[in-house]
Parts: C-alpha cells; sequence; structure tokens
C-alpha cells in the first residue's frame, strides 16, 4: 500500500515575516499626479461634478494641484476600482459580442482599430466591435473566445472638446441595437444603499453629470451607469444600473461654466501671477491675508462669485476644497 504523502505535508515551522512588499505598494499607490488648470492643460469631465469656475481660476493663479492629496488609502481604494475596470472590460465584457464597442488595439501588431471618422466635436472616429482580424494576420477563432485568447485590447473612447478645453474617456459604448447605443460608465462602490433602486436609491448626482458631459461629446442621448459593489456575497447584490437620458439644458450650462471659465484665464495677468507667488506660505499655500489692497482689487475684478453651494468653509462643497482659504479670504 503507497503511504499517503500529503501526511508530511503539516508544516510547523514559523514563517518569515517581512514587509517590503506591501511597503513598495503603499509608495507606487500613493504618488498622485499633480493637476493645475490653465489655458494649455485641459479640463478632465471626472472632475465635473465638483467644477468650480472660481477654483479653478484660484489654481491657475497660485499653481496649487486640484488632484486629491493621495495617501495610501485612497491609493488602494483607485487601485481596486481599476482592477475591476479593467477585469470587466478585458475578461467580461468582450464577451457580449457586437453589444460591447470601442476602440481596440491589437496585440500583434499594436494597430488601433478604430471605426469611420468623425466629424463630431470631441471624437475623432466612430466606435466599433472587436475586430475578428488584423492586417498583422492576427485573426479569432470565433467570436466565442475565452479572455486568455483574445488577440484585441480594449482602448477607452478618448473625449477631446477643442472649444471648451476638455478631454475624458468613457468606459464603453453599449450598442443593443442601431436605435438603442448607450456610452457605458462603470463605478465601483463598498455599498449599493444609496444607489438601488430596490432601497430607493438612485445613481449620485456627480456621476449623472459626469455622463451628460460624456453623452455631450460623443452625440449620445443615453448612457448607463453600472455600479459594481466591491463586498457582495452574491450576484444578486453585486450589480445595480441606472439608465440615464440627456438633458440638452444640463449640456448647455456645462459648456457655459467651461467656456467661462476659459474666458477668465485670459484675464489672469503675469503681473497677478507675481503678486501671487511672492506672498508668504501659509499651510504650502499662498496666503492671501498679505495681498495688498491693490492686488486684491484686481483678482476679485476677474473672480466669478462663489459657489451657492459653498456658503461656509465647511460646507460640503468647499470642505475638500484645496483653496477653500484663500476663496474665502477674496
Amino acid at each position: 500500500m503507497f503511504k499517503r504523502l500529503s501526511q508530511s505535508w503539516n508544516i510547523k515551522e514559523p514563517t518569515e515575516v517581512d514587509h517590503r512588499f506591501s511597503t513598495l505598494v503603499g509608495e507606487v499607490i500613493s504618488q498622485g499626479r499633480s493637476y493645475v488648470p490653465s489655458k494649455e492643460v485641459p479640463f478632465k469631465s471626472s472632475m465635473l461634478s465638483k467644477f468650480c469656475s472660481r477654483k479653478m481660476v484660484l489654481s491657475n493663479l497660485t499653481g496649487v494641484s486640484l488632484s486629491p492629496k493621495m495617501s495610501e488609502n485612497l491609493g488602494w481604494i483607485f487601485g481596486i476600482g481599476t482592477a475591476y475596470h479593467s477585469h470587466f472590460q478585458e475578461a467580461i465584457m468582450q464577451k457580449f459580442g457586437d453589444v460591447f464597442q470601442g476602440w481596440w488595439r491589437c496585440k500583434g501588431c499594436g494597430k488601433i482599430h478604430k471605426g469611420d471618422a468623425l466629424l463630431c466635436i470631441a471624437l475623432s472616429h466612430k466606435w466599433i466591435p472587436m475586430p475578428k482580424s488584423c492586417e498583422c494576420g492576427i485573426k479569432l477563432k470565433d467570436a466565442h473566445e475565452t479572455e486568455k485568447s483574445f488577440k484585441f485590447e480594449y482602448m477607452e473612447l478618448s473625449f477631446h472638446d477643442k472649444t471648451t478645453g476638455t478631454k475624458g474617456h468613457c468606459d464603453g459604448i453599449l450598442v443593443w441595437s442601431e436605435e438603442e447605443v448607450e456610452v457605458l460608465e462603470l463605478k465601483s462602490t463598498g455599498s449599493m444603499s444609496n444607489v438601488d433602486p430596490a432601497m430607493g436609491g438612485e445613481p449620485y448626482q456627480d456621476h449623472k453629470i459626469q455622463v451628460h458631459d460624456y453623452m455631450r461629446m460623443a452625440g449620445l442621448k443615453k448612457a448607463r451607469i453600472v455600479y459594481l459593489n466591491k463586498f457582495a456575497d452574491s450576484f444578486k447584490s453585486a450589480i445595480v444600473e441606472h439608465v440615464v437620458t440627456a438633458k440638452p439644458k444640463v449640456m448647455e450650462n456645462i459648456v457655459k461654466e467651461y467656456m467661462l471659465t476659459r474666458e477668465i484665464f485670459e484675464l489672469i495677468t503675469v503681473e497677478m501671477c507675481d503678486a501671487v507667488s511672492k506672498l508668504p506660505l501659509a499651510y504650502g499655500k499662498p496666503n492671501f491675508k498679505k495681498l495688498t489692497a491693490s492686488d486684491k482689487v484686481k483678482i476679485v475684478e476677474i473672480l466669478p462669485e462663489r459657489n451657492c453651494k459653498c456658503k461656509a468653509k465647511t460646507d460640503k462643497m468647499a470642505k475638500d476644497c484645496p483653496l477653500k482659504n484663500q476663496c474665502f479670504i477674496l
């Protein structure tokens, strides 16, 4: 009779504790990117929900970044969200057939496959289903191969509205039929209670505004916001989806806000920037309390009014603003 080898698999020796891997992960994910809008730097659709012309102008004047201050915790949250997006785009939605569309990069030669060129305000080419083959010779056996054999990498549509100076990218286009075409926006969340219609929830206002900008730039009238529950213990509680119908007035106001800010950027003078750059710092940012009366007048003259949601620095809209102190001094 053979002796069971598994009887010797019980390893009792203590393991070695070493944190070098997690330390490197923490260093990488906590690295943030600076974002200071200007005449040359585009606005981001993903930041539209917190868009404030006054904040944009103050960032331009001071050089203070509007990107959230990164930490290991925030970097981990963003990283998990990115992983969810990538998994759905690369392993799941590619099996939707012609429903899931966008741009596609051939893994063989690197060629980007796109649809016909467009005369759209912000999109260079139309979306297409995943190609069945490429000029380099790579081809799919059939439309339902496993994700391991996919020869094309999904590329998100890249919007660039040069009129408003705005950039963005959506998570995909869903083509249910010729008449039913939607912008797709995936959102990962730790709780469904606020967005699940079965619990009286609805999409966050921030997300509805964001997809309006995507619909505007894609020339579409519908968007689907899909919430993915990071902590779901069953498929039934894993996904919630909402279809948003475009409101022309909202799109119109988005463009007006963008254009107003662009116009003010043109009014910012070298003298104003010099005056701000010479100010002493308070908590790492220019101390506007030290502005001369004349410099303060010049800046106030070009600044838009404070957002109606910001009546005090403790208000929700102002609370996380990196320039709230400067804003309320003026």
